[in-house]
């Protein structure tokens, strides 16, 4: 990490666009992360790649934290605000790969509404709690490419929880689905329409 803060500095002294550099910091201070818990996620390589590299030095080809506030570094604040929120740095910053349907993480949320945006008094608790919800699923993809693990960005709709690794490929723990839901075999279908918005089971289970 430390001949990644080198190279900020190089540039940032050495750079023909110094007003894209002042505003890269100014977005890095806003938008604050810090390494140290995010190495103990992701390992202290990862987390180096995640808060500092160049698309080009990623196994996965995933900009790095300050690659993108160079990218959005004058450009419009939704965009910048979006594109942070899927940042895989931020996302293991604030817990948002523990953010499951079954148990709603808060700090992002929090920190969205208190810190990156609104302001302390301009939101409320359920303001927090309907924001964590809206984040459920902005999760993290781990993949391996021989020796070298990296992260990045992924949408994981149902998954409940990540319980480690399988080889080269995550494993996570899915939802079971409902009895009546096992009870209809692979061999059966169920007509369309025939199940409500509240996820009640179809009346029956017509034959495939």
């Amino acid at each position: 990490m430390s001949d990644a803060r080198q190279r900020w500095v190089f540039r940032t002294v050495h750079s023909a666009r110094p007003l894209q550099e002042k505003m890269a910091l100014f977005w890095h201070n806003h938008f604050a992360t810090g390494y140290t818990k995010i190495a103990g996620q992701l390992s202290a390589e990862a987390a180096a790649r995640a808060l500092a590299a160049k698309p080009s030095e990623d196994p996965s080809g995933v900009r790095g934290q300050l690659e993108l506030f160079r990218a959005y570094a004058l450009g419009n604040f939704r965009d910048l605000l979006v594109a942070v929120s899927q940042d895989p740095a931020m996302v293991a910053w604030l817990d948002g790969d523990t953010n499951v349907k079954n148990k709603p993480q808060e700090n992002y949320a929090r920190e969205l509404m208190e810190l990156f945006t609104m302001g302390v008094d301009f939101y409320t608790e359920a303001d927090v709690h309907a924001g964590a919800r809206v984040f459920t699923g902005w999760n993290l993809r781990r993949n391996r490419t021989g020796e070298q693990r990296s992260v990045q960005f992924g949408f994981v709709a149902r998954a409940l929880k990540e319980i480690g690794w399988a080889g080269s490929r995550p494993r996570w723990r899915w939802p079971r689905s409902p009895i009546w839901a096992r009870r209809c075999s692979s061999r059966r279908t169920w007509p369309a329409g025939s199940w409500d918005r509240r996820g009640s089971p179809p009346a029956r289970c017509s034959r495939g």
